[in-house]
């Protein structure tokens, strides 16, 4: 199942910024990441519905990756963590 698109991100952009990320910080919490994609778009949050509809997004996006053999996760639950598969370099 492929994630599902949103009208705040471009195509791929969700994927471009969890990559970024990973280059940066190499483990990452895609919460973080949706929630810095939210401030650098201005998207307002003052509507919660909205916030956590991305922070959900990037986080299906992140486990879409890791069926797919790109991400490994590290924990369970909310406070799971993502890093790049380590037979995945060239992606950074």
């Amino acid at each position: 199942m492929v994630p599902k698109r949103t009208e705040w991100f471009a195509r791929g952009e969700v994927t471009r910024r969890l990559y970024e990320a990973f280059r940066n910080e190499g483990v990452i919490w895609p919460n973080e990441v949706a929630r810095r994609a939210i401030a650098e778009n201005g998207i307002s949050g003052a509507d919660s519905k909205v916030v956590q509809d991305i922070i959900s997004i990037f986080t299906h996006v992140a486990a879409y990756l890791t069926r797919r053999g790109k991400l490994v996760k590290i924990g369970k639950g909310k406070d799971a963590r993502w890093k790049v598969a380590p037979d995945e370099p060239e992606l950074l």
